[in-house]
């Protein structure tokens, strides 16, 4: 395990808000490329609320060497995703 953190762990936080207390789920979806998140994140935010609070985390990523196109995707990806949450973000939905 050492040697995965060695090679693959950032020296800082990506993350700099600390979970909410009452956290008791963390979903996370890897996003490359997709046009249709917002889908994603609505099956999510119009679920029952729990007792707990969820926490979603999306992780949009691309390669240095991605086409222009998948770049310009994912940046809208996360245009929408922002949008998304500013709208639906709650106390049992962040």
């Amino acid at each position: 395990m050492s040697l995965y953190f060695e090679r693959y762990a950032y020296a800082e936080r990506l993350i700099a808000a600390k979970p909410n207390p009452n956290l008791g789920i963390v979903v996370t979806i890897p996003c490359y490329n997709e046009p249709e998140l917002e889908k994603s994140l609505a099956s999510l935010a119009y679920c029952h609320p729990g007792a707990s609070t969820v926490e979603v985390i999306v992780v949009i990523n691309h390669s240095n060497k991605a086409s222009a196109l998948v770049k310009a995707q994912n940046l809208k990806t996360y245009k929408q995703a922002q949008h998304f949450a500013s709208i639906y973000n709650t106390e049992h939905l962040q």
